[in-house]
């Protein structure tokens, strides 16, 4: 959803992230067959955000489900066939190994970032299923490194905008609007 991938990005922005939006992974027809994905498109990640003070590269998938169940933490652990269709790059480590692989090439040939910055997945959640797969996603994500920001999270960054001085996004407008305190 874009929406939503637009509003992570200005959260991520406000944190001091350089970020982009719909990046698109050159990998060659070799990757594309190493990673079972011969006749693919290019690989597309949602948000990429760049943080130069600690020299990281957050590489996150952004899943709303605003409208529905929401994140299933046995979809991402058990990697049965849901998962491994929504949830492709923390289920798939060749995957995941070789897209992080050609990102980090591509950025580091553009002068982007350089050879020492560090990539990190991360998954943005519009709406959990439940507390119990929040959590069970929190351990899973601090065992892999990965970096979770769940809907609290979200919440909090949106009534922090809210409270901030004027800024002419629609996120903080309409944060404005229903979280601002008369």
């Amino acid at each position: 959803m874009n929406s939503f991938e637009h509003l992570m990005c200005h959260l991520l922005s406000s944190e001091g992230y350089w970020v982009t939006q719909a990046f698109k992974v050159d990998l060659s027809k070799e990757e594309k067959k190493l990673i079972g994905r011969a006749s693919s498109p290019r690989w597309e990640i949602d948000v990429l955000a760049y943080n130069p003070r600690q020299k990281e590269l957050l590489i996150l998938e952004c899943k709303s489900f605003i409208d529905s169940v929401g994140v299933q933490a046995a979809q991402i652990l058990s990697h049965d066939e849901s998962g491994k269709s929504r949830y492709k790059l923390f289920v798939d480590k060749v995957l995941r190994e070789t897209v992080f692989k050609v990102i980090k090439r591509q950025l580091v040939k553009l002068g982007m970032i350089t050879d020492d910055t560090r990539l990190v997945l991360g998954l943005a959640a519009g709406r959990m299923k439940s507390k119990q797969d929040e959590d069970v996603i929190i351990k899973h994500f601090e065992l892999m490194g990965w970096r979770f920001y769940s809907p609290d999270w979200i919440k909090t960054q949106l009534k922090k905008r809210s409270e901030s001085g004027y800024f002419d996004s629609v996120a903080d407008v309409v944060a404005k609007i229903l979280l601002r305190e008369k």
